[in-house]
Formats: structure tokens, sequence, C-alpha cells
């Protein structure tokens, strides 16, 4: 659909609600079109999950569970984990465990081999994520697997993690929408924190640890729309009046419970 289309449509008189997932400038446009019969918005706009990994966290569980979230479908999934944050006592060997995980996913033709990972939805995508990969590891990111386009029929790109990342890099604030993981270190809980939260969006988080205060901590801290923790036994934490405060990715209706706040650098 183009533009024209779009505009058409979302401004007939007989639109009372435009339901759009898509990007951040998308969202502002469908925000205009609104304007023309005080039609509801409901936009959900991207996501940049970040996962904390805590010291007393089960290592290999969490790299293998990160791993599977990051290749479903490619990474082509709005709550797909975008950035890793792990405490530097355990990070290196961390890191190694999720190589192993990713480099264990092959890609193929899932018709014919429905553990392999599929292909991304067009060229431009394989593109527009590769050209992000060359340009952390040229700003200093270490590539520990993946980050070369196969040779091959098919819009693959193979499994792909990044770590000595910096919170600064396009590849940590940025969506990848991709088979593309970054991991950086950090020292204090409170930090990880603060890094999760350094981002426009806000739809997801998870948290690996064995400790339920600090999973209490992190929900109550952390600004997403929920937060999904193993401490102790699994518990999923909903929005709190916090979720999406300030963030693009939230989805937005009159009547949603959600926090409904445009992006820090956005108009009212």
């Amino acid at each position: 659909m183009d533009h024209a289309t779009a505009e058409a449509v979302c401004t007939h008189p007989a639109v009372g609600m435009i339901t759009l997932t898509g990007s951040v400038n998308a969202g502002r446009k469908v925000l205009e079109y609104c304007k023309a019969n005080i039609a509801k918005p409901s936009l959900q706009l991207g996501g940049k999950t970040p996962a904390i990994v805590e010291p007393d966290a089960d290592l290999q569980k969490a790299a293998q569970e990160l791993a599977a979230s990051k290749l479903t479908h490619s990474g082509q999934l709005c709550t797909a984990i975008e950035r890793v944050y792990v405490h530097e006592s355990v990070h290196d060997r961390f890191v190694a465990l999720l190589r192993d995980a990713m480099l264990a996913r092959k890609i193929g033709d899932r018709a014919e081999d429905p553990a392999a990972m599929g292909p991304l939805v067009n060229k431009a995508a394989r593109d527009g994520i590769h050209a992000m990969v060359r340009r952390a590891i040229e700003a200093g990111a270490k590539l520990e697997t993946g980050g070369e386009v196969p040779n091959r029929k098919g819009f693959f790109y193979p499994p792909t993690l990044l770590s000595n990342c910096r919170q600064d890099m396009e590849v940590v604030q940025e969506e990848t929408f991709g088979p593309v993981l970054a991991v950086l270190k950090y020292a204090h809980i409170d930090e990880a924190i603060a890094l999760a939260n350094d981002h426009q969006f806000g739809l997801s988080s998870v948290l690996y640890t064995e400790n339920y205060r600090t999973a209490m901590k992190v929900a109550n801290a952390i600004e997403a729309g929920e937060l999904l923790s193993t401490a102790r036994r699994p518990i999923r934490i909903r929005a709190s009046t916090r979720a999406g405060s300030a963030r693009a990715s939230v989805t937005t209706t009159a009547s949603t419970a959600c926090s409904n706040s445009p992006r820090r650098d956005s108009s009212p």
C-alpha cells in the first residue's frame, strides 16, 4: 500500500480506529491521519528487548533460551531479544556458551528442515542488517560468529553474535529485526537497569536470576511493558505504571492500561 492509499483509507469518515504494527515514523503518520475523524490509534512500533544475566543465573539455560528467542523467525519478532547485559564476573563464560548456542542453529529451507533458521523478509532487510553489523565492528565490536552474507539463494543471514559492544552503538540502540545479538557487560544490577532503560523502545524485558529480591528490584525499575524472570519460579510481571514511559513501542489506545507517552523527542 502506498502513502496516498493509506491516507485515503485512514481518513475515510467510516474509520473510527486505526491499528498499525510498523516503524516509529509510520506511527507518527498514523497519528496525523487520526486527527481527521478523531479516530482511536493502536500502535505497536518495534522493540529492543534487553536481557539481564546475573551471576547466580543458570548460564547454560540462559544461553540456550536467549539464542532461541533471537533466532526464532530469524529475529523478525518485536519481542525478540536484541541486547544482553551480562555481569562482568560471568561475561566471558556466558559469551562462549551463547556463541555455541548460536553456532548450533543452521540456516536453510524450513520446509525441508523445520529446525533450520529461515530467511529474512527481503534483500533490503538483509542489506540493512549486514550494514549495521559492519558498522558495529568498525566501531569496536567483536564478531564472535556470523556477520557474513551466505553465498546461496534466498535472503539468508547467519546467527550473528557481537561482544565488546558499547551502549552508544547503533546496534545497541536501534532495532535490528534480524538474527543479530549484541552483548555488553556490567558491574552492578543498578548499572544493568540503567543501561536496559537507555533506549527508545519499551516493549518487553528479560531477567535471569535466582534471587527474588533482585527480580522485584528490576520489576519496579524497568521501563517495559513486561518483565520475564526466572527468579525461584518463572514469573511474568505485567506492565506497572512505569511501563513504556517515554517509549515508542508500547501499544497505545484510548482504553489501554499501558502508558501511551510518546518517544522522548516526539511532539506532545
